[in-house]
């Protein structure tokens, strides 16, 4: 089977590229191909098939300028995506397409010619794109959901990037984009939550076309680890709606505990500001592979303090498939990775005193801790292991392929 994915980076920046990496290896395993289709980019992954990804489009700084408006051309409907992908399929003949985050970069262009071609087609929802011009449905410091605020309210709101011209561009592809019903072409949605599902059929969206499908990750080549340097760990974007600056006020209750944050991002210099004077804090940086994987098997207890309402919650599944506890914020879907005490605890978002009486319990009881990873590292195998997910991809894609007339061995 030869599976196109669908993604605007072809590099790790976010969650949604580290699942579609995965999934490529996945495929590979599993003796199928996958052929990726995104934009150019100086981060890119070598593949023999960049030469049909489209030119980079910048979203982070755009200007007012003619490279301005060509981008936000490109975003409202991009020829070249749609030409582009045009000849990748010509070139490889595509059982399956497997979209990921197509939008603004690639534009839902590619949607109607993926269904003029007859290619059965599987979009997995890693944020809120489909529902709220904002990605995460976060604003002025709160959780905001735009996708009913109409063009003008949006605007005057300055919702995206405190910009009235962001704003603007960002309501205006939306319901550009809604009104033109390419998303709705799409013949299943993937949603890695129940509360992911059900934003979705808020939406408008068919039940009937979503499925709920975890994510799962490959413990075979975890080692679950139950000793520690007693340490709470925080991994993650180092932006406003994850919460990190909460954990640091946390760190200023329990000097006695360290605190060690993995990652980049804009709030970044916030929080070092913030942490001025507390010795127990470190900023480790970006880590990824072994590195990364170094510090969970280190850590007593991660900590996943998100303000916002998170789709999944990768860093938790990852701490339970090393066997630590976590401390997670209940919101959106992180409820149904974490059980509240049989896996870790579950907190109100924002509160700093009850992640510090989680965290002080797990440092002044080591077995308990232990004992929630355990119970973690078994939730993972039973529920959240990448044969499991397989086996639901695989039968998502047997689905429409079904549905199209095909016949293609799985």
């Amino acid at each position: 089977m030869r599976v196109l994915q669908a993604n605007k980076y072809y590099y790790v920046k976010g969650g949604a590229d580290r699942y579609v990496f995965a999934l490529e290896q996945l495929l590979s395993e599993q003796g199928h191909e996958s052929i990726p289709f995104s934009m150019h980019h100086p981060c890119n992954v070598k593949t023999p098939w960049d030469r049909f990804f489209v030119q980079q489009i910048e979203t982070e700084h755009a200007r007012l300028n003619w490279e301005g408006v060509r981008g936000f051309g490109h975003m409202v409907y991009s020829r070249e995506a749609r030409r582009q992908l045009g000849n990748l399929l010509d070139a490889t003949n595509p059982d399956v397409c497997h979209l990921h985050n197509i939008y603004y970069q690639l534009s839902p262009s590619i949607l109607s010619l993926l269904h003029e071609r007859g290619i059965p087609t599987v979009m997995t929802v890693h944020d809120y794109h489909l529902v709220s011009p904002q990605h995460g449905m976060w604003s002025h410091g709160r959780v905001e959901d735009w996708g009913r605020a109409g063009l003008w309210r949006s605007t005057f709101a300055k919702f995206h990037k405190d910009s009235y011209a962001a704003s603007f561009a960002a309501a205006f592809l939306f319901y550009l984009h809604r009104r033109m019903g390419l998303y709705r072409l799409v013949d299943r949605y993937v949603a890695p939550t129940k509360f992911m599902r059900d934003c979705l059929v808020r939406a408008g969206f068919p039940a009937e076309h979503v499925r709920v499908l975890p994510f799962g990750i490959d413990v075979r080549t975890i080692v679950p680890s139950s000793e520690d340097d007693g340490f709470v760990l925080f991994t993650g974007r180092l932006s406003e709606e994850k919460g990190a600056q909460v954990l640091v006020r946390a760190a200023r209750e329990l000097p006695h505990v360290r605190f060690v944050f993995v990652g980049r991002g804009p709030e970044e210099p916030r929080l070092r500001h913030m942490a001025e004077g507390l010795s127990n804090v470190t900023f480790a940086g970006f880590q990824s592979g072994e590195a990364l994987w170094e510090f969970y098997r280190r850590a007593r207890c991660v900590v996943v303090p998100s303000l916002f309402q998170e789709v999944f919650g990768l860093s938790a599944l990852e701490a339970m498939a090393v066997g630590k506890p976590v401390i997670a914020s209940h919101v959106g879907g992180l409820p149904e990775v974490v059980e509240d005490r049989l896996t870790g605890f579950l907190v109100r978002p924002g509160s700093v005193q009850e992640i510090a009486e989680a965290v002080d319990r797990l440092m002044r009881h080591p077995l308990e801790a232990q004992a929630l990873g355990r119970a973690g590292r078994q939730r993972v195998e039973e529920v959240f292991s990448l044969e499991r997910h397989w086996e639901g991809l695989k039968a998502l894609y047997g689905e429409v392929l079904r549905e199209h007339g095909r016949i293609v061995p799985l």
